[in-house]
């Protein structure tokens, strides 16, 4: 989670992206066994620290693209 990617912008107009996951191997700290239902693939500027404690928001960022995640049956 929260991986930079960097491009070079030599003749690219886009870029294609793979998000993988592995199933947990043992149960969480609660005795559930979580399941990722949703990915949300989310872009912005990162530009430093913020100059206020108090902020938790980016107006940078944006969700460029969601996908339901299928499970795998096994």
């Amino acid at each position: 989670m929260g991986e930079t990617l960097t491009v070079s912008g030599r003749n690219r107009t886009d870029v294609e992206i793979e998000i993988r996951f592995r199933p947990l191997e043992s149960k969480n700290g609660n005795g559930d066994r979580p399941e990722v239902q949703r990915v949300d693939l989310i872009v912005g500027q990162v530009t430093g620290p913020s100059a206020s404690l108090d902020t938790d928001t980016n107006p940078t960022t944006k969700v460029v693209a969601t996908a339901v995640v299928v499970p795998r049956r096994t």
